[in-house]
């Protein structure tokens, strides 16, 4: 149980050292150390004086979010991260076209800076993207009043570089890219943007584009039955030409009521299916 008072207290520690062979005050040392203001710092970063104005202009920025009452943003890139960032921090968000708006508390009285620091925490993954745009609005909390804020890539604001680079969530995917790329002719974009799939947003796997045509490619591997559900809700009320390489033929088969669909067989893409599918949808 709880202990009531210093000496239970102490006793608990001294058994704990006697378990773990260091002393009661490393014990109680280490029971706080995984919080950032118990943190020791052992190694002062070297920074440029560039690479400081541009972690402190993040800050300033990230700052500024946490008095927000909604945050409209759009980017080029990056999409599959922010809207994982998105779910993990638990904001709430409506899409409309390619801009997302990220809504805050009901009512500026229900305003709570948790949630503004959430927002904040956004920030990063956004001005990761290539080209991004940043409309807030910001509560100022003594005069009550709203301000518009707005920024973008393009304005020249010194922040943090980060390298983007493509990430593939498994080997069938990147297997794909490089065949369809080679097999095809076409053009292959990773996470080509956002679909609204009626109240979400929807990022599919892959864009083929040739002669001016396109079709969105989604890989369906080894899914959960609850995955394959919420999948098959959004993927139901997309209105783009989508060709789903499906893993489970159950899934395939209600699928093919309204896309084109190819099953993987044995583990393996059946890439002459998919290419004839394909030239069939890009009217090749």
């Amino acid at each position: 149980g709880y202990v009531t008072n210093d000496f239970e207290r102490l006793g608990v520690l001294q058994e704990a050292s006697e378990h773990f062979g260091v002393s009661a005050t490393e014990i109680e040392k280490a029971m706080f150390g995984d919080r950032d203001e118990e943190m020791i710092l052992t190694k002062v970063p070297q920074l440029t004086p560039e690479e400081l104005i541009r972690q402190y202009n993040l800050s300033l920025l990230q700052t500024l979010m946490f008095s927000s009452l909604r945050i409209n943003f759009r980017v080029s890139s990056n999409h599959q991260r922010i809207f994982r960032k998105i779910k993990h921090l638990g904001l709430m968000y409506q899409i409309q076209d390619e801009l997302v708006e990220i809504t805050g508390p009901a009512s500026i009285l229900k305003l709570t800076r948790k949630y503004g620091v959430s927002m904040a925490k956004l920030i990063p993954e956004i001005v990761k993207a290539e080209d991004w745009f940043i409309r807030a609005e910001i509560l100022d909390e003594h005069s009550k009043r709203i301000y518009i804020f707005e920024l973008s890539s393009s304005d020249g604001v010194m922040l943090p570089v980060i390298e983007e680079y493509v990430e593939y969530d498994s080997s069938l995917e990147r297997q794909f890219a490089v065949k369809i790329k080679f097999l095809l002719g076409a053009e292959v974009i990773r996470e080509p943007g956002i679909l609204k799939a009626g109240n979400y947003a929807y990022i599919p796997d892959f864009l083929v584009r040739k002669n001016g045509k396109e079709v969105y490619v989604e890989i369906a591997g080894f899914w959960t039955e609850e995955y394959l559900r919420a999948k098959m809700e959004k993927l139901s009320q997309l209105k783009v030409p989508m060709l789903v390489i499906a893993n489970d033929e159950l899934f395939a088969g209600k699928l093919k009521r309204s896309h084109n669909v190819v099953l993987i067989k044995k583990g393996k893409i059946p890439y002459k299916d998919v290419i004839r599918k394909l030239k069939e949808m890009l009217q090749l």
